[in-house]
């Protein structure tokens, strides 16, 4: 891999360009699908891009487009964020990434993980209407132009948003949050030959409160969400947790506890939730079933160059599974237990 980039800076203006080079010592050959008919194959690739920023009062224009060595490979997104007062925000984004596109390393704003197959276009609003208060809203409406994995046709979808947040103290703050998102999958059965793509309307509602009180500091969240196909019946999923942290004064140990109980049935409404880890590990467990969790997490500083780090969590399901997971990860019964332990030393 070869690559490089030059930007230039000038007041109000900012342009850049970058070149990429990859070289295989062997071909890479996807397995042959309609999905994946324009993902790269080959051994050699060869990516360019342009980039621009430009400001002008409170206003700011944006954005990148890029080109490969593959014919009609192209992609570009393109934005504006503006703040008339300093009470309001807004921001709009376009992006376009041709279906011939398919490049390593690429990373940006986009609601597939691959940045390709994509046109889609996002706007988004910041306020704070009165003190202590914020709203923030947005709408993402974006197409698919060729088939997709487990779609096989041309789809589309769309994303709305609402989040309210209050923080009253420093010490005390809180939010609500609605999000609505429409997308569209295969659905097969016994009677049809051919899968039906059909869309798919999940909601998702979130309260969040966190709140401190000398060392002590505690977190409660509730979740609830729910699913609809057009051919089963409406299913939900919910999910409450709370969190318990203290940092001792006397001893240099930091303690996070967390109690959470979770009800989602259908694999659907699975709920996926952030969990504080040693130093280095990023934890966001998926919650699927009936049942509950909770963890411990230790942090112990015995001096300036030495640290140690310890989790303990544990799954209980309580939906009568006599097995978790499959294949070499296979558990036998209805617990799963996570340990983990870091020592850092500093020289």
């Amino acid at each position: 891999v070869i690559g490089g980039s030059v930007t230039y800076t000038y007041s109000w203006l900012q342009v850049g360009a970058t070149a990429l080079y990859n070289s295989f010592d062997h071909s890479l050959e996807p397995r042959p699908a309609n999905y994946n008919k324009f993902y790269f194959r080959g051994k050699e690739q060869t990516v360019g891009s342009v980039n621009y920023r430009v400001r002008a009062g409170k206003l700011n224009i944006f954005g990148e487009t890029a080109l490969s060595d593959r014919e009609g490979a192209w992609a570009t997104i393109n934005g504006l964020n503006f703040s008339p007062i300093s009470r309001v925000g807004l921001v709009a984004l376009h992006r376009y990434f041709s279906k011939e596109y398919d490049t390593f390393f690429a990373t940006t704003f986009s609601e597939s993980s691959r940045v390709n197959n994509e046109t889609g276009f996002y706007i988004c609003t910041e306020m704070r209407p009165i003190k202590y208060w914020k709203v923030s809203a947005y709408i993402d409406s974006y197409r698919f132009p060729w088939m997709k994995f487990g779609i096989d046709e041309p789809s589309i979808g769309k994303d709305y948003l609402v989040q309210v947040d209050y923080a009253p103290k420093r010490n005390v703050n809180m939010y609500w949050r609605f999000k609505f998102e429409e997308k569209m999958s295969n659905y097969s059965d016994t009677v049809t030959t051919m899968p039906l793509v059909l869309p798919q309307q999940k909601w998702a509602a979130r309260y969040l409160l966190n709140y401190s009180f000398g060392r002590f500091s505690f977190k409660n969240q509730l979740d609830v969400n729910s699913f609809y196909d057009e051919v089963n019946p409406v299913s939900y999923g919910y999910s409450a947790l709370q969190d318990v942290s203290y940092e001792f004064v006397r001893v240099p140990l930091r303690i996070d506890l967390r109690f959470h109980i979770f009800d989602a049935m259908n694999y659907e409404n699975r709920l996926y939730t952030y969990e504080k880890d040693v130093l280095y590990a990023f934890s966001v467990p998926m919650n699927y079933g009936m049942g509950s969790r909770y963890y411990v997490n230790l942090r112990y500083e015995l001096n300036q160059n030495i640290s140690f780090w310890l989790k303990l969590a544990q799954t209980v399901y309580a939906d009568e599974r006599a097995t978790i997971s499959s294949s070499n990860e296979e558990i036998q019964g209805n617990r799963k237990t996570d340990l983990r332990f870091l020592m850092r030393l500093k020289f």
